[in-house]
């Protein structure tokens, strides 16, 4: 039982990270490997900012402040990055806007190595209480990585399928010269949907933070891969396969660390990538290839 709640938290985690990719690439049909680092700058800029604030605050206003702060600057971040390099390359081979990504992702890594701490740090906000029931070991930060994730998964979905943002995101998906000839601004909703991405990632950067108790300029690196990894799995451009797939992995990362090798999960994550990409191309829950 502890290894299937371990397995859950951090499928949680992926799945929250899986959203943003999945969004991405409904809307533009790349995968923008940079959302790797918009948790790892979401993460950053929450912690230096609840430093700032918690000397003067007391640390609930400081984390209801600093995350929205938080955000709304790897949103700038995010949108920054879609603008200056995916915009010219929109008409290039897709190749080209996925080397971009990745060279962002790159830059963005360097810049905190060089500029704040090429080492782990300290993630300065911390839950810890814990409960232990029936040998069982559930902490605070578990429930509020659960409960974080099922809002976040929630929020988007209510974007996507209950508001007129919702629409003309999936119009754009669609067809995106038919979104403009029908008067659509698609370079703005695609700004929003990276901003909305962003946002995802920040938050999971903040609850990674929290549950390991440390960040790092390349803290986002290997989740971001787990995250892509699920939003294939689950099915590119769907959200709900992006949580199922999310729940999934790690639920099988959990159960294989506890009972074979905890050294070699990343081996089954990618196993399971390669061999749902040879048998179901367009993942679990997506369309038939």
């Amino acid at each position: 039982m502890q290894n299937i709640v371990n397995g859950l938290t951090t499928g949680a985690l992926y799945a929250c990270i899986a959203i943003g990719f999945t969004l991405i690439f409904g809307i533009v049909q790349l995968i923008y490997f940079a959302q790797c680092e918009m948790a790892m700058v979401g993460a950053f800029s929450f912690a230096y900012c609840y430093l700032a604030l918690e000397r003067v605050l007391p640390p609930t206003v400081s984390v209801a402040i600093a995350l929205p702060v938080a955000m709304v600057l790897t949103a700038l971040v995010s949108c920054a990055g879609q603008r200056v390099l995916l915009q010219p390359l929109r008409n290039a081979a897709k190749v080209k806007g996925l080397i971009a990504s990745l060279g962002l992702s790159i830059v963005l890594q360097n810049i905190v190595a060089l500029w704040i701490s090429p080492d782990e740090l300290r993630f300065p906000f911390q839950i810890p209480t814990r409960w232990v029931v029936h040998d069982v070991t559930i902490t605070a930060t578990q429930l509020a990585i659960a409960g974080s994730v099922t809002i976040v998964w929630l929020a988007v979905w209510t974007i996507l399928y209950r508001t007129p943002t919702g629409r003309t995101i999936r119009a754009i998906a669609q067809s995106p010269d038919g979104a403009l000839l029908m008067g659509i601004r698609t370079q703005s909703v695609i700004g929003l949907t990276f901003a909305i991405a962003a946002c995802t990632a920040t938050v999971a950067g903040i609850l990674m933070g929290v549950y390991n108790g440390t960040m790092r300029y390349d803290m986002g690196f290997i989740p971001g891969i787990k995250g892509f990894t699920v939003a294939i799995l689950g099915g590119i451009g769907n959200i709900k396969g992006a949580l199922l797939a999310g729940l999934c992995l790690g639920l099988a990362e959990g159960l294989f660390a506890g009972y074979i090798s905890s050294d070699y999960r990343d081996v089954l994550a990618f196993g399971a990538l390669i061999s749902v990409l040879l048998i179901r191309p367009k993942g679990i829950l997506g369309e038939k290839a």
